[in-house]
């Protein structure tokens, strides 16, 4: 018989695994930031302004994952907290 359900010890392990990586790309995404507006004025002609050019694309890339990564954290902390209610029920 197959086992359904879950290790409530291994999800809420990855809970916490799961937010501190949501926490090291926002301060990547912070420390990039930083680097690009350095890069702006230490870089200067085409390949500079082209990379400039791309930023906000990759800036926006790098979101995109940052939200993705914050709906996985709160879709397995939503299911961890149900199962816990219900083990708690028994």
């Amino acid at each position: 018989m197959a086992m359904e359900g879950m290790i409530v010890e291994d999800v809420s392990s990855a809970v916490g695994t799961l937010n501190s990586l949501h926490v090291q790309l926002q301060d990547i995404i912070s420390s990039t930031q930083g680097v690009v507006s350095t890069l702006e004025t230490a870089w200067v002609g085409p390949d500079g302004s082209q990379f400039q050019a791309q930023w906000p694309a990759n800036h926006t890339a790098l979101l995109t994952a940052l939200n993705a990564l914050q709906e996985m954290h709160l879709h397995v902390q939503t299911n961890l907290a149900a199962q816990q209610q219900a083990s708690n029920s028994y």
